[in-house]
This record gives structure tokens, C-alpha cells and sequence, in this order.
């Protein structure tokens, strides 16, 4: 019995050396962002949040040129319902960055490369903001409308800096975010845009591949995919 319970202690012992070693040299950051959107229109003003998980981690480069992180991003488009039925969405698109650029800028790698480890010190700095927002000025998110939640075709791109051509009375008031202590947005996006939607643009997406070739360039519609919508893992 003494001699088990030497091998148990022993391996107990083993196995918090060895968490202690992977947490101190293999660092995870998390943090949940809350990006808000906020329009004039010419029925008044309209807006929409989402909240996303974002996870950084250190990772073991087997190769040199491995980036050496492993990013995860959960969550949704925050999406907007314009007065005229079109829908605005916020992509997830660059996520990943939203906050580090916002929050940790001075801590960000003077060039970017590739998502390596020089990024883990701005990563590190998010959590420390939770409970601040902040307006975006230059690091907005990609913004996809959607004229016809039944037609993939109608996905068009809009520029922040020009919500002007979304019609006359239109402007763009705030976009912010926030870190937060809150759950992660579920099934908000798939209320507007369902499977039948993904499935018509899958659909779509074959024909224009075939129209515009290997080589050619695909309509905005389809250089985008369900996961710039929803992305839960």
C-alpha cells in the first residue's frame, strides 16, 4: 500500500509539473468582444451586436516556419435589419485582431507577417480591458448587405466609410467594442439567412465558379462563405 501511494503522490506531482510547465511556456489569452453597430436611417436609427469568443494560444512549432499560435474565434456576424426588409451584416472577418488592434496597439508587432507569437503580447493585454468600449475609427469590420435573404446573388459589399450608398438618409453613427462578460450570440444570423439560403448559395457558388474559370475573379457574393456569418466551434 505504501509503496502505491508513493507511485500515486508521484504521478500527482508529475502531472502538475508537467500543467505548470505548459501553462507558463504555452500561455492561452481569452476574452469575449462585443461589436455594436449603430445607423442613421431615414425611419430613424437601427442597430446590432454580437458577441464573439476569441481564444489565443501558444503552440509547439514543430517546423520553423510554423506560426507557432493557434487562434479561435466562436460567434456570429452582428446583423442589422435595414427599414426597406435588406439586412447589414458586421463579418466575422478579421476578428481575430479586432481588439488587439484596439486595445493592445502599442503592443502589436510593427509588421504582420503572418499570425505568429509576436502577436501573444497584444493578446495578453485584451483581458485586462473587460468591462471598457471603445469606438472604431479605422479597424472596422467588413461590412456584407443583403438585399434578398432569399438570394445569395443579392450579397453585396459596403464600405463603412461609405454607408452613404446604402440610400439617401443613411449614416453610419457608431461602430464599437466592448469586452464583456456575456454569452456568445447564437442563432441570430440563421434566423435571417437558413440553410436553404446556404444551400441555394452553394448552388450559385458552382455556377459562377464554372462561368468565371480558375483563374477569374468570383463575384463578392461568393468570395464569401458561411463561416464570415457563423463561425461556432
Amino acid at each position: 500500500m505504501k509503496i502505491m501511494r508513493t507511485v500515486a503522490m508521484g504521478l500527482i506531482l508529475c502531472s502538475v509539473g508537467m500543467y505548470s510547465y505548459v501553462t507558463y511556456h504555452y500561455p492561452t489569452y481569452s476574452w469575449k468582444q462585443k461589436l455594436s453597430m449603430t445607423l442613421e436611417t431615414p425611419q430613424g436609427e437601427v442597430s446590432g451586436a454580437a458577441v464573439v469568443s476569441v481564444t489565443w494560444e501558444k503552440a509547439i512549432k514543430f517546423l520553423p516556419d510554423m506560426p507557432g499560435v493557434r487562434i479561435k474565434v466562436s460567434g456570429e456576424a452582428a446583423v442589422i435589419r435595414l427599414p426597406d426588409g435588406r439586412y447589414l451584416f458586421a463579418l466575422l472577418t478579421d476578428s481575430q485582431t479586432t481588439a488587439l488592434r484596439v486595445f493592445a496597439a502599442e503592443q502589436m508587432p510593427p509588421r504582420e507577417p503572418t499570425f505568429g507569437e509576436d502577436y501573444l503580447r497584444a493578446a495578453s493585454e485584451v483581458i485586462r480591458h473587460l468591462g471598457e468600449t471603445r469606438q472604431l475609427s479605422r479597424t472596422f469590420p467588413r461590412l456584407a448587405l443583403v438585399a434578398d435573404n432569399n438570394n445569395p446573388a443579392s450579397i453585396s459589399e459596403v464600405h463603412p466609410e461609405n454607408i452613404a450608398a446604402l440610400g439617401s438618409g443613411y449614416r453610419l453613427k457608431a461602430i464599437t467594442i466592448s469586452i464583456v462578460d456575456e454569452p456568445v450570440t447564437v442563432g441570430a444570423v440563421e434566423k435571417v439567412l437558413d440553410q436553404a439560403f446556404w444551400k441555394t448559395w452553394g448552388d450559385q457558388f458552382k455556377a459562377a465558379f464554372r462561368q468565371s474559370g480558375a483563374f477569374g475573379t468570383l463575384p463578392f457574393a461568393y468570395r464569401l462563405g458561411r463561416e464570415n456569418f457563423i463561425n461556432h466551434n
